[in-house]
């Protein structure tokens, strides 16, 4: 999974942007952009709705939300089919997706 960081190097490059023309834009200090862009620190909150908006990409994605939640929901797929069908790791899977179930995990990305 990537980091922010690299997210936010991927959207400059995908948008044949240079660190400077993104800093600018954002009115950020250039060296300031680029410790963003290294993991160095990280963007806070409303800096990251700035990005969302300036490059048009969901916040979830730049957060690296969506493919976290893909993953939960694929695995909570094959749990259930290992349930359905019964293979032999029917009894561990009931148990994994009670946990899901029962644990925060779900709860809290389902009110994003």
């Amino acid at each position: 999974m990537e980091t922010i960081a690299e997210k936010l190097s991927d959207l400059r490059h995908m948008n044949n942007l240079t660190q400077k023309q993104v800093s600018d834009a954002l009115k950020l200090n250039v060296r300031t952009y680029i410790r963003y862009e290294t993991g160095e620190t990280k963007p806070d909150v409303d800096l990251l709705v700035r990005f969302s908006i300036f490059y048009k990409k969901d916040l979830n994605w730049i957060l690296g939300i969506s493919e976290q939640m893909e993953l939960l929901y694929f695995v909570i797929d094959v749990l259930e089919e290992n349930v359905k069908y019964g293979d032999s790791n029917g009894l561990r899977s009931q148990s994994c997706l009670e946990y899901i179930e029962n644990s925060s995990v779900l709860a809290k990305h389902e009110t994003i």
